[in-house]
């Protein structure tokens, strides 16, 4: 009979640990599949960062051909404003 507790105890024991493996398994397997997921959501922060550096090099690049089309007209308008104020400034000076 003592044979017997024991047995049944061992058999408990053994249920809990199978149960214990198989949590551990599914715990295993969900790192896993968090992994790939954190894996791809790291393939698309890579991506966007390369379209924003590549945005902003369209930008630097707009805004510095802007800039120096607009600093070839102001100095085109100064030059004929000049121009125009030499013709209207009498010659005494």
């Amino acid at each position: 009979m003592r044979f017997d507790r024991l047995e049944d105890r061992f058999d408990r024991l053994e249920d809990r640990f199978d149960r214990l493996e198989d949590r551990f398994d599914k715990l295993e397997g969900e790192v896993n599949s968090i992994r790939v997921e954190l894996g791809t959501v790291k393939g698309e922060v890579t991506g966007i960062n390369k379209r924003i550096d590549d945005f902003n090099t369209r930008l630097n690049t707009f805004t510095i051909g802007f800039l120096s089309i607009v600093g070839i007209l102001v100095t085109g308008i100064l030059g004929i404003v000049g121009k125009v104020a030499e013709g209207n400034c009498p010659s005494e000076f």
